[in-house]
């Protein structure tokens, strides 16, 4: 090969793969018209939509939705972006705004709808501002979502417990992802867990800024997760509990634990580490 034109599509598509900032992609598309051509589509790799992004926006993004891998909404965005489907999206963030600056319609129709429209998305980050979601919108990630893999919410004053249904509805679409990283007001006594599946769950990450409470039940599920490799949990954990509902080993895959209160003495939390869990790399 002599010539830049001369590289096979397959492997300009794999140097593609290498080429990771927005500056470095539009120096490269505007190289040449040949540059332009084959690389233009990373520039849609990695989209953010604010607040004042143009509605007309939309029509062009439609256009190359079938880039996009990655999607941020920041803020109150418009609704026209919600109704657009991503064939190949992966992760969705959205950064929510303050209590009441976004409508209740947003949450019960268009982001249930954004779900359904693409159900390929695998990463979910959701951080939120005092806003309570409802249960349309957890019951979509639960129903929508095909592999769903990782949820990271950062809500140091979500209210959702405080919504009919809400509660159990967060822990439902919890059960979907391999890993759940949590910070927020604490969920645990929030709703039933009787009859939600756990089994799915690798990885829980859960920081309440509230002293948890009646968390029986979840610890009863919680210790059915066979297959938790890690769990740092920041609120209380009531090691009698854990113990009293303990196998031989609680979690046989576990290798990364950090707790935060414990309620129990020393001797009841090290007959839990030493009988109950099997050995740790990080503890």
């Amino acid at each position: 090969m002599t010539h830049l034109t001369d590289i096979p599509a397959e492997l300009l598509q794999h140097i593609g793969q290498y080429i990771a900032t927005s500056a470095a992609i539009k120096n490269l598309v505007l190289t040449c018209h040949f540059c332009n051509h084959h690389f233009r589509y990373l520039l849609w790799k990695r989209i953010t939509i604010r607040t004042d992004t143009p509605t007309a926006f939309s029509n062009l993004l439609k256009v190359h939705a079938r880039f996009v891998l990655r999607i941020r909404f920041q803020g109150a965005v418009n609704n026209e972006f919600y109704r657009i489907t991503f064939p190949a999206l992966v992760t969705f963030q959205h950064t929510f705004p303050e209590r009441n600056s976004i409508s209740k319609y947003v949450y019960s129709c268009c982001i249930p709808d954004f779900f359904t429209r693409n159900p390929t998305i695998q990463d979910l980050v959701l951080t939120t501002h005092g806003v309570a979601m409802n249960l349309q919108f957890w019951e979509a990630i639960y129903t929508s979502l095909t592999t769903p893999r990782r949820l990271q919410i950062n809500g140091p004053r979500l209210g959702m417990h405080v919504i009919r249904g809400g509660g159990r509805a967060f822990w439902r679409a919890c059960s979907r992802f391999e890993e759940v990283v949590y910070k927020g007001k604490d969920q645990a006594g929030s709703a039933a867990f009787g009859d939600i599946d756990f089994s799915r769950l690798k990885r829980l990450v859960y920081m309440t800024t509230e002293f948890p409470q009646h968390s029986t039940t979840f610890w009863k599920r919680i210790c059915s997760c066979r297959n938790l490799t890690k769990l740092h949990w920041g609120g209380m954990i009531p090691i009698r509990q854990l113990a009293s509902a303990a196998t031989h080993p609680i979690w046989p895959s576990l290798e990364d634990l950090r707790l935060g209160v414990v309620q129990g003495s020393d001797q009841e939390l090290a007959d839990v580490i030493f009988c109950h869990l099997p050995p740790l790399k990080q503890l």
